[in-house]
């Protein structure tokens, strides 16, 4: 597995009804580190499955039998567990596959499944999904933050600021779409390396930035980390006029 995106130990929940093909896929899957929640041979047994065992990946034979078939099911694992799925294809059925588009993180492995297509697939898909999640608990967080706090809520509601996240393996995203936040990453980057180095704890911090080069105003940032403290979610208020400091 690759080092970015292994997660040993992650749940997964194969369903396949072929009872050779299912015990090959657990024997891959367990050689790779991760944990083998249980096998279901049908669609209806699928849902109730994933329910129990809240899987972190869901490992589908694209023709799964049962009722309700199983392009349903996974789209309500997906939708009400935001769960993400791994469909293995025999012959390809372009009127399954168009069925399943509108799933996020979904991802194709055709049958015979190769174990290192496997391995490469579940990592990628584990990683992007983590990041997803990050992000959206550091919006959670900012939003909670932002409502707590008036003088904050004047600075995004007046335009007058800019929105950030960072994770330490996805960097810093901007969550304004306005293009001179994105001047501002460098600078957020340096800030947050310079914090991190100096202490292995992830905690509150606030600096006034410059930039030599002019890129963007002088301004001050503000960092607060995410509860799992594997990053940061913050603001960057730019500071017009030297007469300020």
């Amino acid at each position: 597995m690759s080092d970015h995106g292994s997660d040993t130990g992650a749940k997964i929940l194969i369903a396949e009804d072929d009872a050779i093909v299912a015990l090959d896929l657990q024997g891959m899957v367990t050689r790779l580190g991760y944990d083998v929640v249980q096998i279901v041979d049908s669609s209806q047994v699928l849902l109730n499955a994933a329910l129990r065992f809240r899987p972190d990946i869901v490992i589908v034979d694209m023709n799964l039998s049962g009722t309700p078939d199983v392009i349903e099911v996974t789209s309500q694992i997906h939708e009400s567990l935001d769960i993400p799925v791994v469909f293995c294809v025999g012959v390809p059925d372009l009127s399954l596959l168009a069925r399943t588009k509108h799933l996020d993180y979904t991802a194709y492995l055709m049958k015979p499944v190769n174990p290192d297509s496997l391995s490469n697939t579940l990592d990628t898909i584990l990683y992007k999904n983590k990041l997803e999640r990050r992000v959206r608990e550091a919006e959670r967080i900012w939003t909670q933050l932002s409502d707590k706090c008036r003088v904050l809520q004047f600075f995004r509601d007046h335009s007058l600021a800019f929105r950030w996240s960072w994770v330490k393996d996805g960097g810093v995203r901007m969550e304004d779409a306005d293009q001179n936040a994105a001047l501002f990453n460098q600078s957020i980057e340096r800030c947050i390396h310079e914090v991190t180095l100096t202490s292995d704890e992830f905690s509150w911090f606030s600096r006034l930035i410059r930039n030599s080069d002019n890129l963007h105003p002088p301004a001050l940032v503000l960092a607060v980390p995410e509860e799992d403290s594997a990053g940061y979610v913050g603001l960057v208020i730019p500071v017009q006029g030297e007469s300020v400091f």
